[in-house]
């Protein structure tokens, strides 16, 4: 065999000529040598290389690279649409619309608006992006017909020609429209807005359904099919909207075309009590105004003088006779009587802003109350305001303390005895709670029978007994006796009688509730200053 270096020899030496190499068949003998040292095959079919201005490198990198920022801002609308619907349609009792646009179809129309579209994505949502995916909605699909609800029959009786009706134009194709496409319809929907507190329209989205292969129609049904359907609808609009950025390749990006959407019809601005009485208070009087202030004339003299004077002088314009009527009168021309003043217009003004800046001042969460047979104004806090809460409710929890500690006897006319004297006061509030005509919780149960104890102590009484709270009813004369027969007649007779004191029977009879709402309305009437 040959090495490398004897075959270098055997080559300087033929190409002298001198010498000659072996048979060239000898080259083509494998050995695992050759193996080793043999470069790798290349495969049987080479790539092609592709230059990046054929359309097959645009195609490729176009699927490939993200959208720009507008069409980005697009596609993360629809997705956070998708979720926002989604969620409406499961945590609310949505109806489908009377009137659906095809048979085979369910709608169900303003399920959100734009406002709480833009809240939910945290991206703007101005018209222009609602007309944008209005656009992409309707691609390829056939336009809902505006008029989507019937008209109401009209009455034939009520179609006589009347020559003093003077016709209307019908705003109802201006109010009631729908668009969109693809399962999402777009309506107006008139919202009340929370800062300026006045109705607006708004744009709002909704949902149409496929029901022809006979699905349900109820709110869980409808919203899970939708969702199952949301990964197709989200791939379609991504798809399109790529399709469009496939189609226009000039930089920079032409704007996306968007649908033509009706105007909003925005109600009638009409003034509300706040503006108005904003206007009144802040709003300097006119002259004319002032002069509705002055005092009128004292005495009847006085006025026949001046009604004298007027017939037997030339005539006067209203304005010098409206100057002349408002001259003031001094006390020694008067008759003795005190005429009450109105004060000057810059009096007034200032005692008004005395008044606002003293009601700005107030401390938050209070009111400032006007006292009706006082003339002052004094301030309410919220603890003030939640113990009146609390008095008002004393009366419900008095009744049923009192029928906690009472039973009936076999007898109508028998009085109510006490059953118990004392009851755990676990027991009381739950009991308490249990029959309480409006809803309370038990830790306002055991706050209410605590102060009725505080209030009334000739009612109940809380005692803490081994650690543990309980209700005592003190003993009553009226209660305590046994009903005798007696007893049962006298009651009789002075029921039947009418000379009895309607108090004092009321006082015998209800136990001491007769006291409890005295006592309690006294605490409303007079309150801790």
């Amino acid at each position: 065999m040959t090495t490398p270096l004897k075959r270098r020899r055997l080559q300087r030496v033929s190409s002298t000529g001198s010498f000659t190499l072996s048979d060239p068949s000898d080259e083509e003998i494998v050995t695992a040598k050759k193996v080793r040292q043999a470069p790798p095959t290349p495969r049987a079919t080479p790539v092609k290389p592709v230059a990046l201005s054929s359309p097959g490198a645009r195609k490729q990198s176009k699927a490939s690279l993200p959208l720009p920022p507008t069409l980005s801002h697009l596609l993360q609308l629809h997705s956070a649409l998708e979720s926002l619907l989604a969620l409406k349609l499961g945590s609310s009792s949505l109806a489908p619309s009377p009137h659906p646009t095809r048979p085979d179809t369910l709608t169900i129309i303003n399920i959100c608006t734009s406002a709480e579209l833009e809240r939910a994505a945290g991206r703007r949502c101005a018209p222009i992006e609602i007309a944008r995916l209005c656009w992409i909605y309707e691609a390829g699909v056939p336009p809902i017909p505006h008029e989507t609800r019937p008209e109401t029959p009209v009455n034939p009786i009520q179609q006589d020609d009347n020559p003093f009706l003077t016709p209307t134009k019908s705003r109802k194709s201006e109010l009631e429209w729908l668009r969109g496409g693809g399962g999402i319809t777009l309506s107006p929907m008139r919202v009340l807005d929370k800062e300026s507190g006045k109705r607006r329209t708004m744009y709002a989205f909704g949902v149409e359904l496929d029901v022809s292969d006979g699905g349900g129609r109820t709110g869980m049904d409808v919203a899970s099919r939708w969702l199952s359907e949301k990964q197709t609808r989200v791939r379609l609009i991504e798809k399109r909207i790529r399709e469009w950025w496939k189609a226009n390749t000039v930089s920079p990006l032409p704007p996306f075309p968007s649908s033509l959407l009706p105007p909003l019809i925005q109600p009638a601005n009409l003034p509300t009590p706040s503006s108005t009485r904003t206007r009144s208070l802040t709003s300097t009087p006119s002259k004319g105004r002032a002069i509705a202030f002055n005092t009128p004339t004292p005495t009847r003299a006085r006025s026949s003088l001046l009604s004298d004077v007027n017939l037997m002088g030339p005539p006067e314009t209203p304005t010098k006779v409206r100057v002349l009527a408002s001259l003031p009168v001094t006390p020694a021309k008067s008759d003795g009587r005190i005429t009450p003043t109105s004060g000057s217009v810059k009096d007034r003004k200032s005692a008004l802003f005395e008044r606002l800046a003293a009601k700005a001042g107030t401390p938050k969460g209070s009111v400032l109350l006007r006292d009706e047979h006082t003339d002052y104004e004094r301030i309410v806090t919220a603890d003030e305001l939640k113990r009146r809460s609390a008095l008002s409710r004393l009366g419900g929890v008095a009744e049923g303390i009192y029928m906690l500690f009472s039973s009936t006897g076999g007898d109508l006319a028998t009085p109510a005895t006490r059953r118990r004297r004392a009851v755990p006061m676990d027991e009381a509030v739950q009991i308490l709670v249990k029959s309480s005509k409006v809803a309370i919780s038990e830790a306002e149960a055991q706050s209410s029978i605590k102060m009725l104890a505080e209030l009334c102590p000739f009612f109940v009484r809380v005692l803490v007994i081994d650690r543990a709270e309980w209700l005592e009813a003190p003993s009553s004369s009226a209660l305590a006796a046994p009903p005798s027969p007696g007893s049962v007649a006298v009651a009789e007779v002075s029921r039947r009688s009418p000379g009895g004191s309607p108090k004092r029977v009321g006082r015998n009879e209800d136990g001491g509730l007769r006291r409890v709402r005295e006592r309690i309305r006294r605490e409303l009437e007079n309150p801790a200053v």
